[in-house]
């Protein structure tokens, strides 16, 4: 046999070698998810969205409150607003940010109790953090839980959910809203506050009390309500 006929022979086995490698691979089934890694996702993906939830209606009842602690003035439609007499009473962004957390924390607790899962679930230490930058607020939250189902056990250690809110910038708005009700209530500018992309509405209530929102959008999370109480 010839040098070149074995050569020949030997590039016709490379290539035979390589396309029944190819065929091979393409023949192959899809690698599929294990049904115990599907069953961790599902209750990681349920605890997500309910801490999704809760953040966002925790951003929602401030914004519609003014604050989150006890509110003074109770409204016909059953809304609540926090009342102001001065500057000094909104919120500074610390107590805003400690405020909203303790009310974070109040509504994730169902989150992590009594869920729609036949697995070994078990979760403790609730913990929660608050952030705020560049106008979104990050609820971050920790409670090692423990999954078991199919004799195959996962941990989970924390969450992460963002809200978007211009915290400060509706503070600071609820700060200059309040001094100029305050300072001289018989003559009240409204129009004077409403500046690009921020405006406010003003409502008469009784006993020297004024209605107040900031908003700067349609929506609930665009805005900030609260009652001025004038001298």
């Amino acid at each position: 046999m010839q040098k070149g006929q074995i050569t020949l022979y030997i590039v016709v086995g490379v290539l035979v070698l390589v396309v029944g490698y190819f065929l091979m691979q393409k023949s192959a089934p899809a690698p599929t998810i294990a049904p115990q890694e599907a069953m961790f996702d599902d209750v990681r993906s349920y605890v997500q969205d309910c801490l999704d939830t809760a953040a966002t209606d925790t951003v929602s009842n401030f914004a519609l409150s003014g604050d989150l602690r006890n509110v003074e003035l109770e409204r016909l439609e059953g809304m609540t607003r926090a009342v102001f007499k001065s500057e000094n009473d909104v919120p500074s962004m610390d107590l805003a940010l400690r405020m909203i957390r303790e009310e974070f924390l109040n509504q994730i607790e169902v989150c992590y109790m009594d869920l729609p899962f036949n697995y070994d679930i078990k979760a403790s230490s609730l913990q929660a953090n608050i952030t705020y930058g560049d106008g979104k607020l990050t609820f971050y939250t920790f409670s090692p839980m423990q999954i078991s189902a199919a004799g195959r056990t996962r941990k989970v250690f924390g969450f992460a959910s963002q809200v978007q809110y211009q915290l400060d910038h509706y503070l600071e708005s609820g700060k200059e809203a309040v001094k100029a009700i305050t300072m001289n209530p018989p003559y009240i500018n409204i129009s004077a506050l409403n500046r690009i992309g921020n405006r406010y509405t003003l409502g008469h209530q009784e006993n020297g009390r004024y209605d107040v929102s900031v908003f700067n959008g349609s929506n609930t999370l665009s805005s900030y309500s609260f009652v001025v109480e004038v001298p």
